[in-house]
């Protein structure tokens, strides 16, 4: 399950970010069409507005995954 994941990667001292995609899990969106180049801006939009700018891990499930390739 994605919490294990989050909690391994906690418990070896990486900080960690969980997020959903627009339209996705509790995450209200914007209306309209979803597809991968929008959540690729959103994830940019994320590390914009949190000024992450040294390199990081990513991990996605499910569509996530394609979106992180």
């Amino acid at each position: 399950e994605e919490s294990d994941y989050v909690r391994l990667l906690q418990e070896s001292g990486r900080d960690v970010l969980v997020f959903d995609n627009y339209g996705h899990g509790y995450s209200e969106g914007p209306d309209i069409q979803y597809d991968a180049e929008l959540f690729a801006e959103q994830l940019l939009d994320i590390c914009q507005a949190l000024k992450i700018s040294v390199p990081f891990d990513l991990l996605g499930f499910s569509l996530g995954a394609s979106v992180a390739v």
